[in-house]
């Protein structure tokens, strides 16, 4: 487990010790890919990791619109390479997801639904809807309203 707030260079060194003992020299790849990804001051270049069925697939954090809750599986909505809305159905629940993108300016605004504050265009008070930069309008419930206005204003 890795405890946030985190010290790097104390990460950095657990990670090497367990990774660089002989009976794990097979992952050193593991290491170099975690290393490029905590190094990455920018975090639209960091990437996740997700499993759809069988298949994983890598995605930069920077393309993730938002993130729709189905039962345990979770739809990321993003933008493909060529900037095409494109969808996956991810084969872990909403929770799991979010609790790796919170750090990453990542905001739950309903029970459904998790934005990445990138893509937000703007929020109309009136009726409680977020417009994303891809067009899509999501409803901000009054359970996460709160959170949702104080994270907004920065």
């Amino acid at each position: 487990y890795i405890v946030k707030p985190y010290i790097y260079s104390e990460v950095k060194e657990t990670l090497e010790k367990y990774l660089l003992s002989p009976k794990n020299a097979s992952r050193l790849e593991r290491l170099d890919y975690l290393r490029s990804n905590i190094m990455v001051g920018n975090i639209d270049q960091k990437t996740t990791i997700i499993q759809e069925g069988t298949t994983f697939i890598q995605l930069r954090i920077g393309q993730i619109f938002y993130l729709e809750a189905d039962n345990d599986n979770t739809f990321f909505h993003f933008a493909d390479n060529e900037g095409k809305s494109a969808k996956i159905h991810a084969t872990h629940g909403l929770k799991y997801y979010e609790d790796k993108l919170t750090d990453c300016n990542f905001c739950k605004i309903s029970r459904k639904h998790v934005i990445n504050f990138k893509h937000f265009s703007k929020f109309l008070k009136g009726d409680g809807t977020v417009v994303l930069t891809n067009g899509d309008k999501l409803s901000v419930t009054s359970v996460w309203k709160d959170d949702f206005l104080r994270r907004m204003k920065g």
